[in-house]
């Protein structure tokens, strides 16, 4: 059986710059093992703390104390893109270079494998030559990260992008994702669907993910509307999961099943409403390992 994750942001908000106590990480943490999730996606950044060792320190221990698996990390630095003399080139400080290494490195310490990043696009220009320049931009990013990746010993998950602003952002299209993903040729490089990501762009799901395949190392599943990033459960949305299950049972999908919802959303309710929250979450995963199961035979 497919272990079942879901975003631990939804549980605490993002930690600010004044820290997370003891019993707040704790809390949520009772919350997560009661509910009978295996995992958590861990999600780096948002403010100094994070990229702090106390932050890591104190979630790996918690991880270790309530028996919950990091599942996944999400590495989130905010690189900028600009274009300068008709050429597209990320804006990358050494403060950010650090941030991208303690993310990846702190992955790797606590014992996970796998860290979702974000391709880098651009904010306004969209026709095809510039599409090619963003995916020559993308190329000089990750193959410096992959610096990392092979010094830590963690996979780069390409997300799925979504559209940005009224265009599609670069490797929104998966044809586009997939040849970032070829052009980089290492076995390093892995996917991570985002299925409202893929739906919303008008991309069809299962399709999306017999492309990309047994490269698919992880998931944000979230169900939503075309259009719109709503990051709902299942099945609050239009997708049709009996056949996303089919396509996952097809490739030979073996990793996590992670739920990704709106951060600190959950945290709003009182704990009786997060725990039944988070079972309906656990019911899910076990849904959806039947469909799973059900397809492989």
């Amino acid at each position: 059986m497919l272990k079942t994750s879901i975003n631990f942001d939804a549980m605490l908000e993002l930690p600010s710059n004044k820290g997370v106590t003891d019993a707040e990480i704790c809390g949520a943490f009772e919350l997560i093992q009661a509910s009978g999730l295996d995992c958590v996606d861990w999600t780096l950044g948002f403010s100094e703390y994070s990229y702090s060792n106390e932050w890591t320190e104190k979630f790996d221990n918690a991880c270790k104390k309530f028996g919950i698996e990091l599942g996944q990390t999400h590495t989130w630095v905010e690189i900028g893109t600009v274009i300068e003399n008709g050429e597209v080139k990320c804006v990358m400080s050494e403060e950010d270079k650090k941030k991208l290494e303690f993310s990846i490195k702190s992955t790797s310490w606590c014992g996970c494998k796998n860290t979702v990043i974000h391709p880098l696009t651009l904010p306004d220009v969209w026709d095809d030559e510039y599409r090619l320049k963003c995916r020559q931009m993308n190329i000089d990013f990750f193959e410096y990260l992959l610096n990392y990746a092979h010094k830590y010993d963690v996979n780069l998950c390409l997300e799925t992008m979504a559209w940005h602003g009224e265009n599609y952002a670069y490797c929104a299209n998966p044809i586009e994702l997939k040849d970032l993903h070829d052009a980089l040729n290492d076995e390093k490089i892995k996917y991570c669907v985002d299925t409202g990501h893929v739906y919303a762009s008008g991309h069809n799901v299962e399709d999306t993910i017999e492309l990309l395949g047994d490269d698919i190392a992880a998931l944000h599943l979230q169900d939503t509307y075309v259009g719109e990033d709503r990051h709902n459960l299942p099945p609050f949305g239009q997708i049709n999961w009996e056949e996303v299950c089919k396509a996952l049972a097809n490739i030979g999908y073996t990793g996590i099943l992670n739920f990704e919802i709106l951060g600190g959303k959950v945290v709003k309710l009182d704990r009786d409403a997060q725990l039944a929250y988070l079972k309906y979450c656990a019911e899910m995963g076990k849904y959806f390992n039947r469909l799973i199961d059900r397809h492989r035979k």
